[in-house]
């Protein structure tokens, strides 16, 4: 059907797999504009698609050709990466055991291979079903804990900024309080779901340094647009700008930087006479101190529930997938447990301003759990 769709589009049956021929079919024979051509033909990498799905200078057709690529793309991942080859990974006992790296990654998150399970989606009714393969044994439940908006969290602790306290301090929901601020709301006037996502799009754009062009690509919106949009929200939160500043200065006068726990990294570029090497060099630094300090959070929450639960055998912790905990219970045990878990979560580290929120789920399958 997918297939059918872009043959329709493109008005005519090709190779959709060969980069050759589609780059053909998109930029001469439909004459999308911008089509970059090398020695060995035109770039339709994922980023060259979604600037045509996303841009809105061109016809709908052309937009929607873009969007059935990028969802044949992400169906053909899913097959060759997961539906097709986990099932062959499992043991007698039908179990599938990955393998989790300690150094896998700069920021000092654990990452998983053979299989990567961590990299399964999650936020796709596709993902959501390949996760429903993965079961609880008979008479036992799957749990889920998982942090909220631990990294946010950790900007509000580290940055101090009083504006991002306060919201975690009062339970308040951080994106409807962004989307107030940019877009000039009163307490009293409703937030659209559409402004929230613009909220959440910029909160999580600034934590990962993202430019006003990589941010209008994201939404859709011009990069004066854009701009205006990360201007207003260092104004509102004045302090995460300091904070991201003494952060670049620090790698810049070291040449490294460290996590709240003192996980070092070493930051190459920082005094790059290059300035697309030097700001790609930024981002790294501050992703470092905030991603890294949470993963480092997440280790100990670990060992915390490892020392707690290592001679019980009514629950085994399974999988960590970053900010997410999974573990096996006994089914008349499952309450119980997931109020264990849920208190040392939120209690091994404690920081001194922000409070960090836990949230669990318990379904006999991975997929329904939340």
């Amino acid at each position: 059907m997918l297939q059918s769709d872009i043959y329709k589009l493109a008005d005519g049956e090709f190779n959709i797999d060969s980069p050759q021929q589609l780059g053909e079919v998109l930029f001469e024979k439909l004459q999308i504009p911008s089509g970059k051509k090398t020695k060995t033909g035109y770039s339709t990498n994922v980023e060259v698609l979604e600037m045509i799905a996303n841009n809105r200078e061109l016809t709908e057709d052309k937009r929607m050709i873009g969007k059935k690529l990028l969802e044949y793309r992400a169906y053909k991942k899913l097959l060759s990466t997961y539906i097709e080859p986990i099932p062959k990974l499992a043991d007698k006992e039908e179990r599938i055991h990955t393998t989790f790296n300690q150094n896998g990654t700069s920021t000092g998150r654990l990452s998983s291979a053979n299989p990567n399970l961590q990299n399964i989606p999650v936020r796709t009714d596709d993902g959501i079903r390949i996760r429903t393969g993965f079961v609880a044994k008979e008479g036992h439940s799957l749990i889920s804990f998982d942090y909220s908006q631990i990294e946010l969290r950790v900007l509000a602790e580290l940055s101090k900024d009083r504006h991002l306290v306060k919201a975690y301090q009062d339970n308040q929901d951080l994106h409807d309080l962004t989307a107030r601020k940019i877009f000039f709301k009163t307490e009293e006037d409703e937030i659209s779901r559409h402004e929230r996502s613009i909220a959440k799009v910029i909160n999580f754009s600034i934590l990962y340094g993202k430019t006003p062009f990589g941010l209008s690509k994201e939404l859709g919106i011009t990069v004066q647009e854009a701009s205006q949009y990360i201007t207003t929200y260092f104004e509102e939160y004045p302090r995460v700008r300091k904070f991201l500043d003494i952060v670049t200065e620090t790698a810049k006068l070291h040449g490294f930087v460290e996590t709240f726990y003192g996980t070092r990294r070493y930051i190459s570029g920082i005094n790059a006479t290059n300035k697309n090497i030097q700001a790609q060099a930024v981002r790294m630094a501050v992703n470092t101190v905030v991603q890294g300090t949470a993963a480092n959070i997440i280790k100990k929450v670990m060992i915390e529930l490892h020392e707690e639960f290592k001679n019980d055998e009514n629950i085994k912790m399974l999988l960590q997938v970053h900010d997410e905990l999974i573990f096996e219970v006994r089914d008349e045990f499952a309450k119980e447990y997931m109020k264990k878990i849920e208190k040392i979560m939120e209690n091994t580290v404690k920081f001194k301003k922000v409070p960090l929120k836990a949230n669990g789920s318990v379904a006999k399958n991975w997929g329904l759990l939340k």
